[in-house]
């Protein structure tokens, strides 16, 4: 990157000792936002190809919401998010609205109830009566967390914490539990504005994951285009930074001895990486769900080595020799062998490996023939040679008018006195546009 000019080093010297003074008071700390810091501050939802077009999974200090029709595997995500934090030694506090929790599937998917005979210490369930009272637990819990450090490169650690709520629409109002009949249109939507309003203004301090999920309903009587809607009101569609869409689709198939129901994803809304990336039955990269086991780890991490297109060959009808070219398990292998490696330990391992060194996004935008955006490359902020060309070009011209006026970029700036950058513009017959304007 070229050297920044004298005015941009004095401004920033001037912004970093304003942020050393008001971060004393006011807890204020710049993080990074590399991709390999994502992915590390990221709980994994269980899948691997999900967590590839998610940008790692569940980040940490943000709000995750995944929704959908019934039978999709909302609860799956949600209780392999759990598994994730608890084998990472995090708290999880599930507020179970649905009172639907089964906890052999939870057991299934990873979550120890118990240890030793006793109540896992890291698990907490509830079954709140009213949504208010579960957005005030949230907020007097993750209030008195302790504020997070990021680490000397500013990324952000994992989680200290995963909140679940299951589920927004079943989040009742203590209004319409006081007075049913007499309860006023837009009761929930508020509850949920004010209280998640509360929540985000709180978690990302706290390096607080939250994961949400919702059930979608249709409009009656819609003749023209989509009757599906997302009940809670407009706030469970602004406040989350990532939400996607499960679906489960096809028939259900046999693969191991197991039944297995394949599913659609699509992410709607992600602040933290590129959104609207889907997962299609159709394109072979999507996941499926083995009935009482959560994902099945074959098919996931046959999706995921299709959607980064290392398995570049494919035998005839699917069931032919699928040649890999993952580093590690490089060969040709028939489906039942590929099945077997796909469900190692040590494939998932090497798969997060290459999320979190960011080799797996680059192969997914390669895949698609698309660009990753700036922010998710670890040279994010570097100067192509022609703008650090341009850069440098700007800077003579800047010094070669304030020359013929006989005054230096210094004269300039008030070291007595903040400043402010407005522009940096000279005009082609070199005189310079004021761009340093005395506060």
């Amino acid at each position: 990157m070229a050297k920044a000019t004298s005015i941009s080093d004095s401004i920033l010297d001037l912004i970093d000792a304003q942020i050393v003074e008001a971060g004393k008071a006011l807890d204020f700390r710049p993080v990074s936002l590399a991709r390999g810091s994502y992915v590390s501050g990221s709980l994994s939802f269980g899948s691997l190809v999900i967590d590839l077009i998610t940008g790692g999974g569940a980040p940490a200090g943000r709000w995750s919401t995944v929704y959908g029709p019934e039978g999709g595997g909302k609860s799956s995500i949600a209780f392999s998010t759990m598994a994730s934090a608890l084998r990472a030694k995090r708290p999880v506090l599930y507020f179970d609205h649905e009172s639907a929790a089964d906890p052999t599937y939870m057991n299934n998917l990873g979550i120890a109830l118990s240890v030793d005979g006793k109540p896992n210490p890291y698990f907490k369930y509830f079954q709140p009566e009213t949504g208010e009272s579960t957005y005030r637990m949230i907020a007097r819990v993750v209030r008195n967390l302790p504020s997070f450090t990021p680490t000397k490169d500013g990324s952000r650690p994992a989680p200290t914490a995963l909140i679940v709520i299951d589920s927004l629409d079943s989040m009742l109002s203590e209004k319409m539990v006081e007075d049913d009949d007499n309860a006023q249109r837009g009761i929930q939507a508020t509850m949920h504005a004010n209280g998640m309003r509360l929540i985000k203004s709180i978690m990302g301090t706290r390096n607080v994951s939250v994961l949400a999920t919702n059930q979608t309903r249709m409009n009656p009587g819609v003749s023209f285009g989509n009757p599906e809607y997302e009940p809670g009101g407009q706030a469970v569609k602004f406040y989350p930074d990532l939400k996607f869409r499960i679906q489960a689709v096809g028939k259900i198939k046999k693969e191991r001895g197991r039944d297995l129901k394949q599913v659609n994803v699509k992410t709607i809304k992600n602040k933290g990486f590129t959104p609207f990336r889907e997962l299609h039955t159709d394109l072979n990269n999507a996941p499926a769900i083995a009935f009482g086991l959560g994902f099945e780890r074959g098919y996931d991490g046959f999706a995921y080595l299709v959607s980064t297109n290392q398995v570049p060959s494919m035998g005839p009808g699917g069931k032919g020799i699928y040649e890999v070219t993952m580093q590690g398990f490089e060969g040709k292998h028939k489906w039942s062998d590929l099945m077997r490696i796909c469900c190692s330990n040590a494939f998932r391992d090497a798969a997060y490996k290459q999320m979190l060194t960011g080799e797996a996004f680059k192969l997914y935008f390669d895949h698609e023939k698309m660009i990753p955006p700036s922010a998710n490359l670890e040279d994010s902020g570097v100067l192509t040679p022609e703008e650090e060309e341009a850069f440098e070009a700007e800077e003579k011209e800047i010094k070669k008018a304030l020359g013929k006026k006989g005054k230096q970029v210094e004269d300039f700036l008030d070291p007595d006195g903040p400043i402010r950058l407005l522009s940096s513009n000279v005009t082609e017959d070199g005189e310079v546009l004021d761009h340093v304007v005395r506060a």
